[in-house]
């Protein structure tokens, strides 16, 4: 699909329905912790959500905001872990959950039939999933430089962990819910 220019970012256009489209920014525009404490968090309770919803929307101008679409968000439980993914929210602004990535991304059914590989190992049945789609997640910040990103999906298997996150391999596992080094792609729907 085609980018576009919104506020001061490049936006991938995703998806059009009808006189409306969700988008992403094409790069990871900043970096920050997915929440300040060492312990799981949804995206519910997150700083992410907060910092989203508040400060990152309140930096369009009025007319832009006025386009920015409040969107019902939900999730699921981590489809390899079980753990909880928190309550349906509203949002102007949000991340992409592990099914929305692989609906836009490419889908190579390995999320449903769980065939990950060990990180780091290359084993079948671990923790993330790596695929012909690596290239297409792969995701750089505004200087260039290779970025993860964080997903809104619980993560699963590690301590302090709660959001999923996407290099060019998507991490179910999870990742340090404090570490400030992950990439933030926003989402949003908004009226064309």
């Amino acid at each position: 699909m085609k980018n576009i220019k919104f506020g001061k970012f490049e936006w991938r256009v995703l998806e059009i329905d009808g006189s409306k489209a969700l988008i992403i920014t094409e790069h990871a525009i900043a970096q920050r912790a997915f929440h300040r404490a060492k312990k799981p968090f949804t995206w519910e309770h997150s700083n992410m959500r907060k910092y989203l919803n508040g400060r990152f929307f309140k930096q369009f101008s009025l007319a832009e905001r006025a386009r920015i679409i409040e969107t019902k968000v939900t999730d699921r439980p981590n489809p390899w872990y079980g753990n909880p993914c928190g309550n349906e929210t509203q949002d102007k602004i949000f991340l992409l959950s592990y099914d929305e990535v692989v609906r836009y991304f490419g889908d190579s059914g390995h999320l449903k039939n769980r065939m990950g590989i060990e990180f780091g190992v290359g084993l079948p049945y671990g923790d993330a999933i790596s695929d012909e789609y690596d290239n297409a997640r792969r995701c750089y910040d505004l200087n260039g430089a290779y970025a993860w990103w964080w997903l809104r999906s619980p993560g699963g298997n590690r301590t302090h962990t709660t959001a999923g996150s996407v290099g060019d391999v998507i991490h179910l596992c999870g990742d340090g819910v404090h570490r400030k080094d992950g990439g933030v792609r926003p989402a949003m729907w908004i009226t064309l």
